[in-house]
């Protein structure tokens, strides 16, 4: 009971306990905003910590100056360095071509995601889905305190790339085309293959936060669903598509004024963006031999 008291004492000292707290590694610090009361609101009234979780941040350009480029402040970057917060998979620097790039993955969804920074260029923010359906795994790290976090400090604009695969979209049984034969890549019969369409999607973005940059993916997913074909016109037109090879950008026909009456979410998307939506996709051929049925 005494040891309970003076522990309730020493973190009552707002000062002593952020103190104590400026020493965590990012994560851990991230884990006890939740801890109590006392260190949610020790940790929201500290600027200190809330720089170091990337809430506080400078929203002017990293190059401004009055001299630009020779006075360029440091930069930070939320996924890479000595104060990550995500689970770093491969970190790759070039400083020669001023190119940095970190692989890593979401905290809660555990998505798959890569940050592509080259000096005089956006930043570019690109996350992986297995499945078009994993879009909703996504709010659970953008409702948590990781969404708060922006990936840069300074702020930056930057381009947001999001890839997914659509569910099937096309069940071929006896494929006898000597054109599926060639695509397949097989010598034995073939008595089913399934068609799936991986589509990719980019967008240029104010300085975003993380809970922003995922919101941005989920309405591209819904946008996607909602007012493109996903159908499988003619098989002889998508020969190319069906080795895997993107088709060639173009651009999403319904701009923001026609769909950010959607919902609030799409509200909130729509002021984000400072640029059109880019739309490609690949068809991709996935076989199964009678072994393979059985």
């Amino acid at each position: 009971m005494a040891a309970s008291q003076a522990t309730s004492a020493v973190f009552g000292i707002t000062e002593l306990l952020e103190n104590i707290l400026v020493i965590l590694p990012p994560r851990d610090l991230l884990r006890c905003h939740s801890v109590s009361k006392t260190f949610h609101a020790t940790i929201e009234g500290s600027k200190q910590l809330k720089k170091t979780l990337f809430w506080e941040i400078d929203y002017r350009p990293s190059a401004w100056a009055p001299f630009g480029i020779f006075f360029e402040r440091p930069r930070r970057t939320l996924a890479g360095g000595e104060d990550h917060l995500l689970h770093q998979r491969t970190v790759r620097s070039d400083l020669f071509s001023g190119t940095f790039a970190c692989e890593f993955s979401l905290l809660r969804s555990k998505a798959g995601a890569t940050f592509n920074w080259t000096t005089g260029r956006k930043p570019t923010l690109m996350i992986s889905l297995d499945d078009i359906w994993d879009m909703h795994k996504l709010e659970e790290d953008a409702m948590s305190s990781f969404g708060r976090c922006s990936l840069t400090d300074p702020a930056e604009r930057m381009n947001i790339d999001l890839t997914f695969l659509c569910p099937s979209i096309r069940f071929i049984s006896s494929a006898k085309d000597p054109s599926w034969k060639r695509l397949l890549g097989r010598s034995r019969p073939t008595k089913s293959c399934t068609v799936d369409r991986k589509v990719r999607m980019r967008v240029a973005t104010r300085a975003v936060t993380m809970r922003q940059a995922l919101d941005i993916c989920r309405v591209l997913i819904l946008l996607h669903s909602e007012y493109s074909d996903v159908s499988v016109p003619g098989l002889s037109m998508h020969v190319e598509d069906l080795k895997e090879l993107y088709t060639a950008w173009h651009k999403f026909d319904h701009r923001p004024a026609e769909w950010r009456g959607n919902s609030g979410l799409h509200t909130r998307v729509a002021d984000l963006l400072s640029g059109p939506i880019l739309v490609r996709s690949a068809l991709r051929l996935r076989s199964r031999s009678p072994d393979e049925r059985n």
